[in-house]
């Protein structure tokens, strides 16, 4: 799982985001990918993984959508507070990776109120979810539109749990097998 997990990481911090040049880029040394010399207030294109380098240093902002934010993480937490006990809400694009982005901003800010509600959000959300998943993987069937509306973390987590529900009741029921 832990490979997988890292996979979808790796491939969230390589998709392009957009940004706002905060500080001339013409001089920006050191990054693989070439970054066009943007003026202060020109938009740019670049992996994640750049930009968040950039936005590190001052030299980008993010535009508006490519980083979670606490209006976000509410809305969601809303959402999911709303649904009954067998149904997911639809979770934004990237919600997981941009959510381990957003903690760890959080977190380095030193708003300790801000990091305490966001974190009490989060747990909420993960752990209603985190419920309906492994609901889910018990069941014998399960509808094809529920799948679908897992995220990729969540869809690793259904599978797992389910082919260890799996691996248990033929364990299980191995010996009526073997009677037959």
């Amino acid at each position: 799982m832990r490979e997988s997990l890292e996979s979808i990481e790796l491939e969230f911090l390589n998709k392009h985001v957009k940004a706002r040049v905060l500080k001339s880029l013409k001089d920006v040394r050191g990054l693989d990918e070439p970054i066009e010399a943007s003026e202060p207030g020109s938009e740019v294109t670049v992996r994640r993984w750049v930009a968040l380098k950039l936005a590190e240093e001052g030299f980008i902002a993010f535009k508006e959508g490519e980083e979670m934010t606490l209006d976000e993480l509410v809305d969601v937490h809303w959402k999911e507070s709303l649904q009954p006990s067998s149904r997911l809400s639809s979770l934004p694009e990237d919600f997981y990776q941009k959510l381990r982005l957003y903690l760890k901003k959080v977190a380095g800010e030193g708003d300790r109120q801000l990091l305490e509600k966001s974190v009490r959000l989060a747990k909420d959300i993960v752990n209603a979810r985190t419920r309906k998943i492994v609901s889910m993987a018990v069941s014998l069937a399960v509808p094809q539109e529920l799948l679908q509306s897992l995220a990729p973390e969540e869809r690793l987590l259904y599978d797992e749990v389910r082919g260890l529900v799996e691996y248990w009741r033929s364990y299980v029921f191995q010996p009526l097998e073997e009677a037959d």
